[in-house]
């Protein structure tokens, strides 16, 4: 599955809960290396892309992220410092899940395919 294959189902998933995908901008990823978070490197990535977002003349972004279970045995197995970002940057959980799978990196090192259960986060810019 690739970014184009949550697009596409977020459509129905959208309408299902009384939205309208077409009305979102969707961020990919937005990953930094562990040695430059905390320096204000996300705000910015997320300020540039809003004002991308807006030059195509959408009012409104969204992002999905993992949804986390400390009992995974992921090696990273908890985002709450992430979500802490995504409200201080102003977006707004839904309650739209849906799952995606990857190879994931588990505790022990190996890496194995994973579902993941994603949500998606709205903002208004």
């Amino acid at each position: 599955m690739t970014s184009a294959d949550i697009l596409l189902s977020a459509t129905k998933l959208f309408t299902d809960s009384g939205l309208k995908a077409e009305d979102y901008f969707y961020y990919g990823e937005i990953i930094l290396d562990f040695s430059i978070r905390n320096l204000g490197y996300a705000r910015q990535v997320f300020f540039v892309q809003e004002q991308y977002a807006n030059s195509l003349g959408f009012k409104n972004v969204v992002i999905s992220t993992v949804v986390r279970n400390k009992d995974e045995g992921k090696a990273n197995d908890t985002n709450s410092s992430q979500i802490e970002i995504w409200k201080a940057l102003g977006f707004e959980r839904t309650k739209i899940l849906f799952e995606f799978e990857w190879p994931t990196i588990m505790s022990d090192g190996t890496t194995k395919p994973f579902r993941n259960t994603m949500v998606f986060w709205t903002k208004a810019i």
